[in-house]
């Protein structure tokens, strides 16, 4: 038999095509009643599930190959089917995708694709973005309350690699300076302070006009919070200095220290002409 088969394999493939195109419907009709699965016993279907995993990875990519070829050709007749399958089962499709988001192959095949298309089409995610921030403010804020301890974590772990990238964030954001202008600043200065002239053994302090946001130079520490107790103004370092001695005790510790350290170490007419000059007076 095996021989006869191997001797005429082109005659039976043909001989069998042949049945299979004289009755077709009778096959057709006989393999979806022998098909059903509610018709078979657990074992059978055990071992049609094995057949069927066994043929697919030995014939994958003739399989995809036959899927992609079928999907294509019944583009239209798969959409209805899909579409009226999901209308007649609508709380069990709900409930697969539910579970389907929920895994973290999914999640992350999702986070790949967005990251893929945003970078392909940077102007439509962004005014669909403003769009959506527009329409839904309160979900916007949720989220970003929701995300705010994560984003502070990993800007508080960033900033502490990069130090100088926070600083010039600060002088940019805060003091509208740029890193080359401050940096002009400090070689002026001598990278001493302004008042003190003493060199700088930690990171300076800039020294801005509080009301109008004017930096006036880098100060170090003591200097920056005893300037800041005594006015942080001409005007205001002028009436602190005309204090009588009652009105001096009455001061908190930190002023008292400042005064002391600016008027009675002999700097006073150097922080006056410091606060005349930041602010365009004639000392």
């Amino acid at each position: 038999m095996v021989a006869y088969r191997a001797a005429n394999l082109e005659k039976i493939r043909a001989r069998a095509a042949a049945y299979r195109e004289k009755h077709r419907e009778r096959l057709r009709e006989r393999g979806r009643v022998r098909g059903r699965v509610e018709n078979m016993t657990p074992e059978q279907r055990e071992r049609a599930c094995a057949r069927a995993a066994a043929r697919r990875a030995a014939n994958l990519e003739v399989f995809r190959e036959r899927a992609r070829r079928y999907r294509s050709l019944h583009r239209g007749e798969r959409r209805k089917s899909d579409a009226a399958y999901k209308r007649a089962n609508r709380a069990k499709v709900n409930a697969w995708q539910r579970a389907q988001r929920k895994t973290e192959a999914r999640r992350e095949k999702n986070r790949a694709y967005q990251r893929q298309w945003r970078k392909a089409n940077p102007e439509k995610a962004a005014s669909y973005s403003v769009r959506f921030r527009a329409k839904h403010p309160e979900r916007e804020l949720a989220t970003r309350e929701r995300h705010r301890p994560k984003k502070n974590a990993k800007q508080r772990e960033y900033f502490a690699k990069n130090p100088d990238v926070r600083r010039e964030k600060v002088l940019r954001n805060v003091y509208r300076l740029e890193p080359v202008a401050a940096e002009n600043l400090l070689s002026r200065q001598g990278h001493a302070c302004a008042l003190c002239s003493e060199p700088f053994t930690t990171t300076p302090r800039v020294d801005h006009d509080h009301k109008t946001g004017k930096v006036r130079g880098f100060l170090c520490h003591g200097c920056n919070v005893g300037l800041g107790a005594l006015g942080d103004s001409r005007e205001g370092f002028l009436r602190m200095a005309a204090l009588p001695p009652d009105e001096v005790k009455k001061l908190p510790f930190f002023a008292r220290r400042a005064r002391r350290r600016f008027l009675e170490e002999k700097r006073f007419h150097v922080v006056l002409s410091y606060l005349a000059r930041a602010e365009g007076v004639e000392s």
